[in-house]
């Protein structure tokens, strides 16, 4: 008997169904009957009445060990995720994922000091991620602390929390060859017929709609057109045509063969870290940071 096997049980028990539990597994139906029934044979009891065809029901048996596999699965998964924490942190780093094109670093150059004065023995890592495999990478690991635009969405709030980080007035890029960059006085209702250009997915859709109500209420009423990533957008905005609008401590702000239009709209940047079982030496530097940006430093 082993924790794969409980997991296989209590997913069946949850649904009371072998093809929707073996569905939800992502293994076949009669692999998970094999395994149950295996599962059964060593424990010597029946888990489940299957007398009656498609109603399957605990036995009285299957109810005391479904309490006692809950309990075990549960213990089991907080004593793997409090030894990789502790693992993670003994190594002094701190992995902080940032959506692409946003240079972190650069922007917080004070408070990096101030952190390796205190840590002298702990490495700050900054990787940059795509806005749709921000919140993954957190799920699974891979950083500890995330910052991206857009806010947490609910499937995301019962085990996540976030704070605002920054918050900045945004800026439009457009090419240097696009025929409004020779006009003076520019606005952007001058964009009118022209693409605006926004990252793809739904991670996104508050931001899209924000930044939409920005141009609306500024009297460009564009065609929006979602590219995969901020690469795609420049190589489209490079022919002479079109508009995004990003961040100021975005890398794209002093790109040569480019210009800026500043503008009223606010660009938010939020803070994200799990609200238990993290490495807390994140945890620290997550809790530092935040109080550093709240004295107006770094900004």
């Amino acid at each position: 008997m082993n924790t794969l096997q409980m997991k296989y049980f209590l997913e069946t028990a949850k649904t009371m169904n072998f093809t929707k539990a073996a569905a939800k597994l992502y293994i076949t139906q009669p692999a998970l009957s094999l395994q149950i029934a295996s599962l059964e044979k060593e424990l010597g009891v029946k888990l489940f009445d299957r007398s009656k065809k498609n109603d399957l029901k605990l036995t009285k048996n299957g109810e005391i060990f479904k309490e006692l596999f809950e309990r075990h699965v549960t213990e089991f998964e907080q004593a793997v995720e409090k030894a990789t924490s502790e693992e993670h942190s003994s190594t002094g780093t701190v992995t902080v994922g940032v959506v692409e094109g946003v240079d972190i670093a650069k922007h917080i150059k004070g408070f990096l000091g101030e952190w390796a004065g205190k840590h002298p023995g702990v490495k700050v890592r900054f990787e940059n991620y795509p806005i749709q495999r921000l919140m993954p990478a957190l799920k699974s690991k891979k950083i500890d602390i995330a910052l991206q635009f857009e806010r947490l969405t609910a499937k995301y709030r019962k085990l996540y929390e976030e704070e605002l980080f920054n918050i900045c007035y945004g800026s439009v890029l457009f090419s240097e060859k696009n025929p409004v960059a020779q006009k003076e006085d520019l606005k952007l209702e001058d964009f009118n017929g022209q693409p605006f250009y926004m990252l793809e997915g739904d991670a996104l859709e508050t931001v899209r709609e924000s930044a939409l109500y920005h141009c609306h209420i500024n009297g460009y009423y564009p065609e929006l057109e979602l590219m995969p990533n901020h690469d795609s957008i420049l190589s489209a905005i490079s022919s002479g045509e079109g508009c995004f609008i990003f961040h100021p401590w975005s890398r794209y702000f002093d790109l040569k063969g480019y210009n800026v239009l500043k503008t009223k709209e606010k660009i938010p940047l939020f803070m994200i870290r799990r609200k238990s079982g993290g490495n807390e030496t994140a945890n620290d530097f997550y809790d530092e940071i935040l109080e550093y940006m709240s004295k107006g430093k770094d900004k």
